[in-house]
């Protein structure tokens, strides 16, 4: 008996459709107004922590560079001005790398794990324009890890 080419195909395809398999879409859970702000809020932070990180080295009497372990937190305070301002703390480790080279946002951490190699910093950033003018407020660093 001859057949269309591609007949047993179709009664599988059929049954597919009829099991309710279909792509799957994804659904936003926020307006895209809120995703944009997020969008904003995330490039704003980025920023104001590279700012922070600059400003640290800058200061340091260290000839190594520092960088970002991980934000310990961040939170965006009222302001009565324009801008915004942003509270964060940031664990910050000492690099092989000296201040002078260049990449240091991906230089490997010194291997000792000393609590002189670590720094924990409170940063108080204002920031206007959609993060085009920052300007540090306030900074408070300690030497070791944050204190459980």
């Amino acid at each position: 008996m001859l057949h269309a080419p591609g007949w047993r195909g179709l009664p599988w395809a059929m049954l597919l459709l009829l099991w309710g398999v279909q792509p799957q879409l994804t659904h936003a859970w926020c307006s895209e107004e809120d995703l944009s702000s997020y969008q904003v809020s995330d490039l704003e932070l980025s920023a104001a922590v590279q700012l922070a990180l600059s400003t640290f080295n800058k200061q340091s009497q260290d000839e190594h560079a520092y960088r970002l372990v991980r934000t310990l937190s961040s939170q965006w305070e009222p302001n009565e001005d324009s801008g915004r301002v942003l509270s964060m703390r940031l664990l910050l480790r000492r690099t092989v790398c000296r201040k002078s080279e260049q990449g240091i946002d991906i230089c490997p951490f010194h291997d000792s794990p000393e609590p002189s190699n670590t720094f924990t910093c409170s940063f108080t950033i204002h920031i206007q324009h959609q993060a085009t003018q920052l300007s540090i407020l306030k900074k408070r660093c300690s030497k070791g890890p944050p204190s459980q």
